[in-house]
């Protein structure tokens, strides 16, 4: 089940306790009050779009920091430089992370290894 698939059944759940609060109320504890579930209600749903974001930003920073590309070999007149496949700037091969940037760098990529992305 999706995680906007809950939120929606949440939802449902809290306009059913403003409609018929003595169905959904007899299922809970005593001391719980129309008030109590609504709140509960909420506090998931708030709970749930807070994780969503958070995974999102999560593969967005393991894209990033943690899947390395293979660095651009660029030729500037008669040298040779390697660039970031991020951002562009020189990079060195002595870094396994763009000093610039952050990304990922995969020297081993350029030699055709196993678990390397290329862009």
């Amino acid at each position: 089940m999706k995680i906007t698939d809950i939120m929606i059944w949440l939802e449902r759940v809290r306009v059913k306790a403003g409609i018929a609060t003595d169905t959904v109320i007899l299922e809970l504890d005593g001391d719980w009050k129309k008030e109590d579930l609504e709140q509960a209600c909420e506090a998931a749903c708030d709970i749930l779009y807070d994780y969503s974001l958070l995974a999102e930003q999560l593969a967005k920073m393991t894209e990033k920091y943690g899947m390395p590309a293979p660095p651009v070999k660029r030729k500037d007149h008669e040298s040779i430089s390697w660039r970031c496949p991020e951002c562009q700037k020189a990079v060195n091969h002595r870094n396994r992370h763009c000093p610039w940037c952050g990304k990922a760098l995969g020297w081993d990529c350029l030699k055709g290894e196993r678990g390397c992305r290329k862009k």
